[in-house]
């Protein structure tokens, strides 16, 4: 397989419509492709996502998952399964929630002076990402050296977290968000993300230090284990600001997913407006991919 890439729009043009991804899968030797909103919802996997997989895989393009979850990627790989997701549809799983854990591991000069305690803010399943890391998580921003940022508690809103992030920025608290994603969609209920609360803390004054998209960190550990370059790879996925942007950035062909967090973009059919349409929504938001789909299929 050669990459054959076209000519990516700029922010003026419009992208090009896809009906399937047939039509350009054969101009590209890997795939990285996000879950949350592109392969599944939160509650049930898309069948033509799978399938697509699947004939990505028999084509011997690497296909690589990544995701903005806080979770690692071994939790994340036992979700899919229960979704039907299982590990032959994908070659490699990558996570902001791994990367972070990754950066305690192995940490830069920024991370090794942040101290060994933490205030955590999470889902009420989240995963103790530091864990067994040596860090000792605290009930008291005045007890703790930094924020661990992995999400927000089932039924939160963004004013729940107000004065515990006021109080982090008064001690002048490091956060680290382990999910630069705003909102996801659980079916059709959209959920806050870490990205959303650490906005907030940056409004307030304080530093936040993100792993996952759309940072080009993330991508490169993704290049790594498929080696490919860059512009021989396609990313997929259903996030303006961070499968796009992210792609962007490091100079690689993109696919927006159109029924996933945009779902918007749709019309009351689910088909994908016409170009002019997407010229106009895409002009002025900075972040055009190469191509547009209404759905992941092949």
């Amino acid at each position: 397989m050669t990459s054959g890439r076209v000519t990516r729009p700029t922010a003026s043009a419009a992208p090009l419509l896809l009906s399937g991804l047939a039509a350009v899968a054969g101009r590209y030797d890997g795939y990285i492709i996000d879950l949350w909103g592109t392969v599944h919802d939160g509650a049930q996997a898309y069948a033509a996502a799978i399938d697509v997989l699947r004939r990505l895989r028999a084509q011997s393009a690497p296909v690589c998952l990544l995701s903005n979850a806080a979770r690692s990627t071994a939790a994340i790989a036992a979700r899919l399964a229960g979704l039907g997701i299982d590990a032959d549809c994908y070659d490699f799983l990558v996570s902001s929630g791994e990367a972070t854990v990754e950066a305690f591991r192995r940490p830069d000069a920024w991370h090794a002076a942040l101290g060994r305690t933490y205030y955590l803010v999470a889902p009420d399943d989240g995963e103790l990402l530091l864990q067994d890391l040596g860090y000792t998580r605290v009930e008291d921003p005045a007890e703790a050296a930094f924020v661990l940022n992995t999400g927000s508690a089932s039924g939160t809103e963004l004013a729940h977290y107000e004065r515990a992030l006021r109080a982090c920025v008064r001690r002048h608290l490091p956060m680290v968000c382990a999910n630069p994603d705003l909102f996801v969609k659980v079916a059709d209920r959209r959920i806050m993300c870490a990205g959303t609360i650490a906005r907030r803390y940056e409004a307030l004054g304080g530093q936040v230090r993100y792993h996952g998209k759309p940072g080009p960190t993330i991508y490169q550990a993704c290049l790594k284990r498929m080696k490919r370059p860059p512009h021989a790879v396609l990313a997929i996925g259903d996030g303006l600001e961070t499968d796009i942007a992210g792609a962007r950035g490091m100079d690689m062909d993109s696919v927006f997913v159109l029924s996933g967090l945009h779902a918007e973009f749709l019309s009351e059919t689910g088909a994908a407006p016409e170009r002019d349409q997407l010229q106009a929504r895409f002009a002025c938001r900075g972040h055009v991919p190469t191509y547009v789909i209404s759905h992941l299929r092949w």
